[in-house]
């Protein structure tokens, strides 16, 4: 039987919490789902030896040459035959309801390319990020989402699914190919997915190269960021405008290397405890 749900998991020598995210989506109150692991070209003995003898249900082992988190999903999309996807590295969690709720939104708004939800942070720091609401023009210049959604199949591909090329962000580039198509998202505000910190990772590495992404993701879509773009999707998704903007700019400049860390720490929580701001600017710590 063809399962409604494909759930693909890029691993990179990341033997140690396999298991834990296969497990976390197979425990879905979705029966119909399968999982697919993508081997990135693990050079770790002990990964490899895992992933040779890996016996879960419903669970598929691509093995392929390195290529990277990007490329790694594009395997599994090509192999899956779920009609909604779920991409969940390797080190990170899901909740058991995940699926089944963001599914009954997608299900009932068939205008909507993805669902997302707020993020609990665990392993070397703990924290919840909440997210902020979908918002067009805030996703241009924030990351709204992280790379785990449940996501409508036929928008990746007609997409092309993700852009191997960038090695970092690419969960953010996605998501402007499919808004800039006229498939957006939708927040679930729940707590529903579970990202490990731990040492060094791409998204510690992406963080590094922020400036360069931004410029790779901007170049990607040139339509997007022409001035004339950038003031209509302003209007069309922004009842507070100037607000907006200001927001996105304190976003910013607290972001920044030379931002002093209490301060941050204490800004981040004073928006978190303000409706308003969590309407018009992306969550966060």
């Amino acid at each position: 039987m063809t399962p409604a749900v494909s759930v693909i998991i890029p691993c990179y020598d990341a033997g140690a919490f396999l298991l834990d995210a296969i497990d976390s989506a197979l425990a879905s109150t979705v029966d119909d789902l399968e999982v697919v692991v993508v081997d990135d070209g693990s050079t770790d003995p002990a990964t490899q030896a895992l992933l040779d003898r890996l016996d879960r249900p419903r669970t598929t082992v691509l093995r392929g040459p390195n290529g990277g988190s990007a490329a790694a999903r594009n395997t599994g999309l090509a192999h899956a035959r779920g009609r909604w996807v779920l991409p969940l590295d390797a080190d990170d969690l899901v909740s058991p309801t995940l699926v089944e709720k963001a599914l009954a939104i997608l299900e009932a708004e068939p205008a909507l390319g993805w669902v997302y939800t707020h993020v609990r942070f665990f392993g070397e720091a703990e924290f919840v990020c909440r997210m902020a609401p979908y918002n067009f023009y805030v996703l241009l210049w924030e990351n709204l989402c992280c790379a785990t959604a449940l996501v409508r199949r036929s928008a990746m591909e007609a997409v092309g699914g993700y852009t191997a090329a960038l090695r970092g962000y690419e969960d953010w580039d996605l998501w402007l190919k499919l808004g800039e198509r006229g498939w957006h998202g939708r927040l679930l505000p729940e707590v529903l997915f579970h990202y490990r910190r731990h040492g060094e990772t791409q998204g510690t590495r992406s963080i590094r190269r922020h400036r360069e992404l931004v410029a790779l993701i901007r170049a990607n879509h040139p339509r997007l960021y022409d001035p004339r773009t950038l003031r209509a999707v302003r209007r069309e998704w922004c009842a507070h405008p100037v607000a907006t903007d200001a927001l996105l700019s304190l976003q910013a400049a607290v972001r920044a290397p030379w931002f002093p860390r209490p301060l941050r720490a204490v800004l981040a929580g004073l928006r978190d405890a303000t409706p308003f701001a969590r309407k018009v600017a992306p969550g966060g710590a």
